[in-house]
């Protein structure tokens, strides 16, 4: 992974979690604090995020800012599923969703939902 798509990454772990420790997202990312931190100072040039330091501290995306990058777009399959569910409802007709688009709207509830309430 090169640096552009770890700090992509880096940016859309921040973006759903807000506020995450700099091991854990070594982790995650598979490279050392270290580079966490140089990413964070690099990334801190063209946006909102920050350090906080002690025991509930991290790195954090300032509040109300979210990143979007393409990952963040419905895909074909989602936004042929919603379309059907807003044409079923302006008609009033009754309608039924399967097992399987209910899990794909749940995809899409857990992806785009405000962070402050996450499904289960």
């Amino acid at each position: 992974m090169g640096v552009f798509e770890r700090r992509n990454q880096l940016m859309q772990i921040l973006s759903q979690r807000r506020l995450e420790t700099s091991s854990r997202l070594a982790t995650a990312l598979g490279v050392s604090k270290r580079t966490i931190m140089r990413d964070v100072d690099a990334l801190s040039l063209d946006f909102p995020i920050g350090t906080l330091s002690g025991r509930y501290g991290g790195v954090y995306l300032m509040k109300g800012y979210r990143y979007n990058s393409y990952g963040y777009y419905l895909n074909e399959e989602q936004t042929k599923i919603l379309e059907n569910l807003i044409s079923g409802v302006e008609k009033e007709d009754e309608f039924r969703v399967s097992n399987y688009e209910r899990s794909v709207l749940r995809t899409i509830l857990d992806k785009y939902r405000k962070n402050e309430k996450r499904s289960s």
